[in-house]
């Protein structure tokens, strides 16, 4: 009876080892980073999503950003007037975003008054 305890408890140890491996090699992981033009100009506001996930984040008057994610998941910026990219997270990332002239020349402003 007690050598059947033994092997119960033992499994279930096993069990709560793989369980921590895991969550262990699933952690969050902050991504960090700077978008800029091409003229080296800080892009304020500009949008940084985890590519098909739920999380996102803004860039600050500085061009930084900081967004919680996985380890190896991929990062894409957008903002008006310029091309997407897509980059791997990492920390300390330089993004330098291209214009995109064809986008710049469909803007219509409208003033309401």
């Amino acid at each position: 009876m007690k050598l059947t305890v033994q092997n119960k408890l033992s499994g279930l140890i096993l069990f709560m080892m793989m369980l921590f491996c895991s969550n262990v090699s699933a952690q969050d992981f902050t991504a960090t980073g700077t978008v800029v033009d091409s003229e080296k100009e800080p892009l304020i506001g500009a949008s940084v999503s985890v590519v098909g996930g739920k999380v996102g984040a803004i860039t600050d008057i500085d061009g930084n950003f900081t967004i919680q994610c996985k380890q190896g998941d991929m990062l894409e910026i957008s903002y008006v007037g310029y091309n997407n990219r897509k980059v791997q997270a990492g920390k300390g990332l330089n993004i330098v975003m291209e214009q995109d002239a064809k986008t710049l020349d469909e803007v219509t402003v409208v003033g309401v008054g």
